[in-house]
C-alpha cells in the first residue's frame, strides 16, 4: 500500500489494504510495543499472519451485525453434502470456491447462528438504539493522523461512529457480565483503544463524544451488555498509549527494538487476586 502522508478519513477502504499499511502504528501495534518493541518489529517484517478461527468468527459477527447490507456481497453459503475427502467432493468444492470469487465461505449453520447473534444485539434495548443511530458509511472508517504530542504517524479503524457522536466497538466474549468484561477490558487494553480512537476522531475534526463497547456472548442465549468508557478509563488509556508512542518513536529513531529485560523479574500477586 502507498503510505498515507496526510491526516484523513477514508470510507469503504478494503480491510486488506488498511492492514497492509506498515508506515503507521495501530492500536494492535501499540499492544505489541507494550509487550516488547522487538515483537512489533518482527511482525512488521514477517509474512501476513494466518487468521485464527476466533478472528474469522469475530469478523463475521461484525459483518452480520454492523453491515448486514454487505453480507451477500462478502460471503457465500457453502453447498450442503460436499465430502472434500472424495475426488468428486474436491471438484465440487473447487468449483464453489471459483464461483465465490473471494467471498468468505459460510455454512448454513454458521449463517443461521450469525443472524441470531446479530438479532440479539439489535434486539437489546440499549445496543439496538445505539446502532440505529449509526450509518452504513461510518462502519469501519479508516483513520489516518499524526499524534500531536509525539509526531508518531497512526491509524485506526473504528467499528462504527453514530450520528450522535458515539464511537462503538462490538466485542464477542465468553462472558459479558460486568465483572468479567472489566477484567477483559484491562487485559486486552480496551482503555487504550477507547482513548486512541476518540483522540483520532477529534484530531480529524469528526464528532466523537463517548466510547461504547457492545459485548455479545459467543454462545446461546447470546446475552448482550453495553459498557460506556468513563473519563477515568479513557484518561488511563491515553496515558498508556502516549507512553507506547514515545517508545515507538524512540525505536524508530535509534533503529533498536529491544526485547524483554535480561535480569530476573519479581513475580508478585496481582492486585485483583488479593483478598
Amino acid at each position: 500500500m502507498t503510505p498515507t502522508t496526510e491526516n484523513k478519513i477514508i470510507e469503504n477502504l478494503p480491510a486488506t489494504e488498511y492492514h497492509a499499511d506498515k508506515t503507521r502504528v495501530s492500536k494492535h501495534g501499540l499492544d505489541l510495543i507494550r509487550r516488547a518493541p522487538k515483537v512489533y518489529h518482527a511482525r512488521l517484517t514477517a509474512p501476513p499472519e494466518t487468521r485464527t478461527p476466533a478472528q474469522r468468527w469475530g469478523t463475521l459477527v461484525h459483518l452480520y451485525t454492523l453491515e448486514p447490507e454487505n453480507v451477500v456481497r462478502e460471503t457465500a453459503i457453502t453447498p450442503a453434502g460436499i465430502d472434500r475427502r472424495t475426488k468428486t467432493g474436491k471438484e465440487a468444492w473447487e468449483a464453489f470456491i471459483l464461483e465465490a470469487c473471494g467471498r468468505e465461505p459460510v455454512t448454513e449453520d454458521e449463517h443461521r447462528e450469525l443472524q441470531v447473534i446479530a438479532d440479539a444485539v439489535h434486539a437489546h434495548p440499549t445496543a439496538g438504539r445505539i446502532l440505529a443511530a449509526g450509518h452504513p458509511s461510518t462502519a469501519e472508517m479508516s483513520l489516518y493522523w499524526t499524534d500531536t504530542d509525539t509526531g508518531a504517524r497512526c491509524r485506526a479503524r473504528p467499528d462504527q461512529v453514530t450520528t450522535d457522536a458515539l464511537v462503538v466497538d462490538l466485542k464477542t466474549t465468553t462472558n459479558a457480565s460486568a465483572e468479567a468484561f472489566q477484567r477483559d477490558a484491562w487485559k486486552f487494553r480496551y482503555h487504550v483503544q477507547a482513548a486512541f480512537y476518540l483522540d483520532a476522531l477529534r484530531t480529524l475534526r469528526h464528532p466523537a463524544e463517548s466510547f461504547v463497547f457492545i459485548a455479545v456472548e459467543k454462545e446461546a442465549p447470546y446475552l448482550v451488555q453495553v459498557f460506556v468508557a468513563t473519563d477515568e478509563f479513557v484518561d488511563a488509556g491515553r496515558a498508556a498509549y502516549k507512553t507506547d508512542l514515545e517508545t515507538y518513536k524512540s525505536c524508530l529513531a535509534s533503529g533498536s527494538w529491544p526485547g524483554f529485560p535480561t535480569d530476573a523479574q519479581p513475580l508478585t500477586i496481582p492486585a485483583f487476586a488479593k483478598i
